[in-house]
């Protein structure tokens, strides 16, 4: 089930994916801790089928195909006609 959530990681994030996955896992924490309180908006699409990807067996290309139907559930490409919305505050 595609689900895009609205907003941006910091720059140290990014940068430290380039080079450490340990790194970035810690970092993903503090990314949590940062948005503590804020308002979470995630756009649910409708959920999609194995059978349905194009590229089964390479899963680097499977992985770009469904980081593409995530992306396209973005506010500015649509999202609200594609699948539903949820807003969380916390």
């Amino acid at each position: 089930m595609p689900i895009y959530f609205e907003g941006q990681c910091g720059p140290l994030f990014h940068l430290a994916s380039r080079f450490s996955m340990t790194l970035r896992l810690s970092l993903l924490i503090r990314e949590f801790r940062r948005s503590v309180g804020s308002r979470l908006v995630a756009h649910v699409g409708e959920a999609v089928p194995f059978e349905q990807l194009a590229h089964k067996n390479d899963r680097k290309v499977r992985i770009g195909e469904l980081y593409d139907v995530v992306h396209g559930l973005a506010p500015d490409r649509g999202a609200q006609t594609r699948g539903g919305t949820i807003e969380a505050a916390s």
